[in-house]
């Protein structure tokens, strides 16, 4: 496919989301823009010997050519491609990756272009699909858990005087310094270390040495340093926790009766009502767990039986997307365009990828069953909004008036139809989260040994 206006170009499908385009600028025009630029840098130009704007056109090339060069190539492919994109009707995303293929002094401009397209595949085989999924359940132990937690949090602390018990237990508050010292490193300071001990806030090895310490004891208490710690430089090394016991305080748990129920603030009289009510809440959520992991497993049925490509372009925005939720850059301070993305593709190009890919799934399935959200849902999902986060119904109105939110609400709203339209129509089976795991697990191992099996047979091949 090509043209004869001020250059040609040819398009070539690299693949389903990728077109390369190839331009050739004529020598002609190539070099009336270097003579161009050439004369009007030399009208402002003063060299030795020579009046201001009356330096010799190759001395003036000399000097200045290989930038101008340089110059001309830039703004030439600036105005040809866009020309390029429009004449063969691509629908290109994003920026383009240019590659100056042939560009010598006195000849034509060739250059290539990578032009990136959103993906839009025909999506198949995403009704009926069968799934196994974790079967949540609140049992009693559940409920006695949650209401212990409201029982720590309304918890009074006191002091243990002086004369009282002075050996540190289980739910003791600990009043004490710390100095950690580790392996081959110069020792921190000592630290001020109010914590309540026994409830997994500090490390294992630091937790069991602070039970039974007495008030004015030092200790030492030694800890190796986990072989998968996140810094590299520190695994396998061995921490020395140096600790001064100052003091005691004991957490007064207050009875679980129907003062302490109305003290919860959950809308409830009695400790019964209390009990059915933390029940009801965890229930809840127990619920939308369960429905959010048979959504991606539907989710992870279908891309499986849909091979797709998506462009990096894509990916790398997605990546940047999840080191903002991680809060890992800030938006406000950093250019997120410009941002790089290389270092962190080896840890998350896969997940980035997997999610891209995720949603194109659902907004084509959205565009394919024609499932978009209504204003209906929208009123619905605006009073859903503001029933959980106790604001008006106007103020959650008045907050997506502005069009961009109300667009991404409203995404956010169809994909949420097509996901329960999903579960509606697919085949989940709901079983126990144990049971369920131990054969994901087993079929695993299966599929690793299988692999492995294929890379000895090909090793027996080559050989």
């Amino acid at each position: 496919m090509t043209d004869s206006t001020d250059y040609s170009s040819s398009v070539t499908d690299i693949d389903e989301v990728t077109k390369q385009v190839e331009v050739s600028i004529p020598a002609e025009v190539v070099n009336q823009e270097i003579d161009a630029e050439l004369s009007r840098i030399a009208k402002t130009t003063t060299l030795k010997g020579f009046r201001k704007g009356k330096a010799p056109k190759n001395m003036v090339e000399r000097l200045h050519g290989s930038r101008v060069r340089m110059d001309v190539a830039h703004r030439l492919i600036s105005s040809s491609l866009p020309e390029v994109i429009q004449k063969h009707k691509i629908d290109a995303i994003g920026d383009p990756e240019i590659d100056i293929s042939s560009y010598e002094p006195g000849e034509q401009l060739d250059y290539k272009a990578n032009l990136f397209l959103f993906p839009t595949p025909e999506v198949k085989d995403f009704l009926g699909v069968q799934v196994e999924a974790p079967k949540y359940e609140v049992s009693d132990e559940d409920v006695d858990a949650a209401i212990e937690e409201l029982r720590r949090s309304k918890a009074t602390v006191t002091k243990i005087e002086e004369g009282g018990r002075d050996v540190a237990q289980k739910g003791d508050v600990i009043d004490s310094s710390l100095v950690v010292e580790i392996e081959g490193e110069e020792p921190g300071p000592a630290e001020p270390l109010v914590v309540a001990i026994g409830e997994g806030a500090l490390p294992d090895d630091l937790e069991a040495g602070l039970l039974g310490m007495k008030v004015g004891e030092e200790k030492a208490i030694e800890s190796k340093i986990s072989d998968d710690h996140k810094d590299e430089a520190l695994r396998g090394k061995v921490t020395t926790y140096r600790v001064t016991l100052n003091g005691l305080s004991e957490r007064i748990l207050p009875e679980v009766d129907d003062a302490f129920a109305k003290d919860c603030e959950l809308e409830v009289e009695t400790a019964l009502e209390l009990k059915l009510k933390v029940r009801e809440q965890l229930e809840e959520t127990k619920s939308s767990e369960q429905k959010a992991e048979a959504q991606a497993r539907i989710l992870d049925a279908i891309l499986e039986k849909n091979i797709f490509a998506v462009p990096q372009i894509l990916v790398d925005d997605e990546i940047r997307n999840l080191l903002m939720k991680n809060g890992l850059i800030d938006p406000n301070k950093t250019d997120i365009r410009r941002f790089s993305v290389e270092p962190f593709r080896q840890g998350l190009n896969e997940v980035a990828k997997k999610r891209v890919r995720t949603a194109v799934l659902v907004d084509r399935i959205a565009e394919q069953e024609s499932l978009t959200a209504t204003d209906e849902d929208l009123e619905v999902a605006y009073q859903e909004m503001a029933e959980k986060s106790g604001m008006p119904l106007e103020e959650v109105k008045k907050f997506f008036a502005d069009e961009h939110r109300r667009m991404n609400f409203s995404l956010e709203q169809t994909r949420n139809k097509v996901l329960d339209f999903l579960v509606e129509k697919a085949k989940v089976a709901y079983v126990d989260p144990e049971k369920l795991k131990a054969k994901e697990e087993k079929a695993a191992q299966a599929k690793d040994e299988q692999a492995s099996d294929g890379d000895k047979s090909q090793k027996k091949s080559a050989a």
